[in-house]
């Protein structure tokens, strides 16, 4: 007769927590790796701020230097010399003068020179930290007669 065709089926499911230590352990490793990786990244991100402010400050001071010597002590320098080559050439100075007075212009056109050089240095490294394109010639370069 109707023997099995009014079968009915049962089926259950039960999740057991075999895997679930695994796959928390997982969870807990990447989020250990997200925070180390977030720490890395900060850390590199204070040590290039400081960088920068260390380049800015370098470069600021390497311009204040340079307007110091091109425009108040190298041109006092030289105003001085001619003048005591003036008074030289009447008899009214001593040779003597005349050397410390070149000495110190030099001094000063060195001094200048290197203002220069650390102005370069610095914006290079500037540009280098911040990815812009190196040029092979300084910008500000003034051309002499």
């Amino acid at each position: 007769a109707d023997s099995g065709s009014d079968t009915l089926m049962l089926m259950a499911a039960v999740k057991l927590p075999v895997w679930r230590h695994a796959y928390d352990a997982q969870t807990t490793a990447a989020q250990a790796n997200v925070s180390v990786a977030k720490a890395k990244r900060d850390v590199l991100l204070r040590k290039a701020e400081a960088k920068l402010a260390q380049l800015l400050f370098e470069l600021r001071d390497a311009q204040r230097q340079h307007d110091l010597y091109s425009k108040d002590l190298v041109p006092r320098a030289k105003s001085a010399l001619t003048t005591a080559l003036t008074s030289y050439a009447n008899g009214k100075a001593h040779f003597n003068s005349l050397i410390e007075l070149q000495k110190q212009l030099m001094t000063f056109s060195i001094r200048l020179a290197t203002a220069d050089a650390n102005r370069d240095v610095a914006q290079a490294n500037l540009d280098l930290l911040l990815g812009r394109p190196q040029s092979s010639t300084p910008t500000h370069v003034e051309s002499k007669p």
